[in-house]
């Protein structure tokens, strides 16, 4: 009998310290709005692996922490899922450039990022322009 609970013990324990790894890891959200639209619609569920962005993830579906200044629509939350389209050293998107009366020429600085939502009503960098690339708290995986 004490080595059943014993062993009960140790599958509990390893069974919570999966759980928190992978609650640690990944996160998976649920789309609401419709700035992703036509890519994401509204009740869209998206696995997301928290890390900070590669230069690889350029195209990705990423979650950041909405900016200062974005608007907080009511039942938003804080977070927001965009397509990562520049990193440092990048040329500022021409979308981006026009909307925010940029130079040509003009690049995404070190630190900084730009993200722009797939429907062309999206809230995003052509209104926020760079973005710390802190606010970037996990990049997509898969959706479904």
């Amino acid at each position: 009998m004490p080595g059943t609970v014993v062993a009960a013990a140790l599958a509990g324990s390893l069974l919570a310290g999966t759980m928190l790894f992978l609650r640690l890891r990944y996160v998976r959200v649920t789309v609401l709005g419709r700035s992703m639209e036509p890519t994401l619609t509204q009740g869209d569920r998206v696995l997301m692996v928290r890390r900070t962005v590669r230069p690889g993830d350029r195209g990705a579906l990423v979650l950041l922490v909405a900016p200062p200044d974005a608007t907080r629509e009511p039942g938003l939350g804080e977070w927001r899922i965009k397509r990562l389209v520049a990193l440092a050293g990048d040329p500022v998107p021409p979308e981006v450039r026009a909307a925010r009366n940029l130079p040509a020429g003009a690049t995404v600085r070190p630190g900084e990022v730009m993200v722009i939502g797939d429907n062309p009503r999206s809230e995003d960098s052509r209104q926020w322009a760079r973005l710390p690339a802190r606010l970037v708290v996990a990049v997509a995986r898969c959706s479904g």
